[in-house]
């Protein structure tokens, strides 16, 4: 029940991931404890291994760190204290198939094939698109090793949220700023 997140530092993409994911962690387990830390550094990977051992002591069983090589040392602690991680930004289980349970995996190539297109086709305009979970351009990795320990229902929910925020059904907020 406790969850421990690390950031590599405190700004707006970073915070805004952290508040959704505690929201989301809260519509499933309202009694559940959100730690987090803020390692001030995005590479360091003993700032990350360091981090995610602090919270592990206070009893945290699941580390979610957000950051390069901040991530691979918290995933190295998680592997050797026994408990979760989630890798970011790439499939992450390699490092620790044991602890990697999924990663958030984002994926620039439907941004790219979109553009180029726009350019093949002279159709290219200069404007904000964003790309999320309907481009396929953010997924959560495959379990791996561990699809066996996932029970079925939890892999059903995992489902069903990713189509409903496909879908728009449900959306990701935003929350660039600690709340209050």
């Amino acid at each position: 029940n406790i969850i421990g997140t690390i950031m590599s530092f405190d700004f707006a993409p970073l915070r805004s991931m952290n508040e959704a994911f505690k929201l989301g962690i809260h519509s499933v387990n309202p009694e559940a404890e959100v730690l987090e830390t803020i390692a001030f550094e995005w590479s360091d990977v003993s700032k990350g291994r360091g981090a995610a051992l602090s919270q592990i002591e206070i009893g945290a069983d699941f580390i979610v760190p957000y950051g390069d090589g901040l991530t691979r040392g918290a995933i190295m602690a998680a592997n050797e204290e026994g408990v979760y991680a989630i890798g970011y930004n790439a499939d992450m289980n390699s490092i620790a198939p044991y602890a990697v349970i999924t990663s958030a995996v984002w994926d620039p190539s439907p941004i790219w094939e979109y553009y180029v297109n726009q350019i093949r086709t002279g159709t290219f305009e200069n404007e904000q698109t964003y790309f999320g979970f309907p481009e396929n351009s953010i997924y959560l990795s495959p379990f791996h090793v561990l699809e066996a320990e996932v029970p079925q229902e939890v892999k059903d929910k995992i489902a069903e949220v990713e189509e409903k925020i496909s879908s728009g059904e449900i959306e990701v907020p935003y929350i660039p700023v600690k709340p209050e």
